[in-house]
């Protein structure tokens, strides 16, 4: 819609609009938020597209400072934080191996291996979402995984639980290597696992 098309008070809204906040503008002209919202969402004005943008771009020269610090160096830093530092397409090889959820202490925060189960598969999800982001359109990622626990408390193989995940990632499915590990404890109740799997998926074939 052309602004040549509203009314004279439609275009006295949106001119305030430029300089105000909703609220401010809805105390001069006595129009509601929402009437206010749904006039600049017709012609594309909505206050928070410009700020939007704006954090976007930031978002990406932050990320590229970052990535160039990090270059040739090591880091030290939460997995989510560190993958939000990384820029889109910026990865060529992921190889990684996530805490199972079976309550080992790590450093000093004995809940980061304690967490329900949907609240983990939550966050194994973020992760891969993450990882699809910033790997190279040909980059490939290699995810070392056990078993993990359960809303039950069921042991449940953490590589079927997140295979679609990765797929609906966005990346494609490459081979599934099983590694034997020579020591572990020895079930009762059941056969021992001394495996783990590798997961590789790449981005794109």
């Amino acid at each position: 819609m052309q602004t040549s098309q509203l009314s004279i008070e439609q275009n006295n809204v949106l001119s305030l609009l430029q300089t105000q906040t909703y609220d401010q503008v809805r105390t001069v002209t006595g129009w509601s938020r929402g009437k206010i919202y749904s006039l600049a969402l017709k012609i594309g004005a909505r206050k928070t597209e410009d700020r939007i943008r704006e954090r976007a771009d930031e978002r990406r020269q932050r990320q590229q400072e970052t990535l160039h610090e990090l270059m040739n160096s090591t880091a030290k830093a939460d997995v989510l934080d560190f993958l939000d530092n990384l820029p889109d397409d910026s990865v060529s090889t992921v190889v990684t191996s996530p805490p199972y959820n079976l309550g080992k202490r790590y450093g000093d925060s004995p809940s980061a291996d304690n967490m329900r189960f949907t609240y983990y598969h939550g966050w194994l999800m973020q992760i891969i979402s993450e990882i699809a982001r910033t790997l190279k359109p040909g980059g490939v990622v290699c995810l070392n995984v056990s078993k993990t626990r359960d809303w039950e408390g069921t042991l449940m193989p953490i590589d079927v639980l997140i295979f679609e995940d990765m797929r609906r990632a966005g990346l494609t499915f490459q081979s599934r290597v099983v590694w034997t590990v020579p020591h572990g404890l020895t079930p009762t109740a059941r056969l021992a696992d001394r495996y783990e799997v590798v997961l590789i998926f790449s981005k794109g074939d």
